[in-house]
């Protein structure tokens, strides 16, 4: 399980969009860290994720895919927010985006 200490837990904003849609097997997975359902799509995106994020950091450029713009120095790839709950029994982490994104 995937805890902070003995009295906490993390959980993320995909483990709440699991069981907001009813994938409860799914988001229990996520919270145990036990392996959860990729689909082919879904290795290949995070293998470009990968792909892209490590030319960020070498480059400071976006990857050629996206206009290869020269960037501020990049230290961050991804900014992830946590939140303690519940005094801090409860840590809620995940990427801006993801919230956002849905609103768009």
């Amino acid at each position: 399980m995937k805890t902070l200490s003995s009295d906490s837990i993390r959980v993320s904003y995909s483990m709440l969009k699991a069981f907001e849609g009813g994938n409860v097997e799914g988001a229990i997975s996520m919270l145990l860290g036990l392996p959860t359902f990729s689909s082919a799509s879904m290795a290949t995106g995070d293998m470009l994720h990968q792909k892209w994020a490590q030319h960020i950091k070498e480059n400071d450029t976006l990857p050629d895919e996206f206009g290869a713009q020269s960037l501020a120095k990049v230290d961050l790839i991804e900014d992830k927010l946590e939140a303690k709950l519940l005094g801090g029994k409860v840590v809620l982490s995940g990427v801006p985006w993801d919230c956002v994104a849905e609103k768009m």
